[in-house]
């Protein structure tokens, strides 16, 4: 895990400092992927690293197998929180 500038979900407002890699042991950078651990929706860093929804681009460019997991992850986290 990653100690990263407080930014805001944009989509449930939780302040977010911190994420962590699916695949790899490095920080993020502009342009990755993560999910909120409130609302679970999926967001990316942006230039000034800060949280934006994800884009379709972005979302149809991450590819099928990274979508698909990311929506496992999304459902274990809903189904932690119950």
């Amino acid at each position: 895990m990653f100690r990263v500038k407080p930014s805001e979900c944009p989509c449930c407002h939780n302040l977010l400092d911190a994420a962590s890699s699916l695949y790899l042991e490095e920080a993020p950078e502009k342009g990755d992927i993560t999910i909120c651990f409130k609302c679970t929706n999926i967001l990316e860093f942006n230039d000034q690293m800060d949280l934006e929804k994800i884009s379709i681009e972005a979302w149809q460019e991450c590819g099928e197998a990274v979508q698909n997991n990311l929506k496992r992850l999304q459902k274990a986290i809903q189904k932690e929180k119950r």
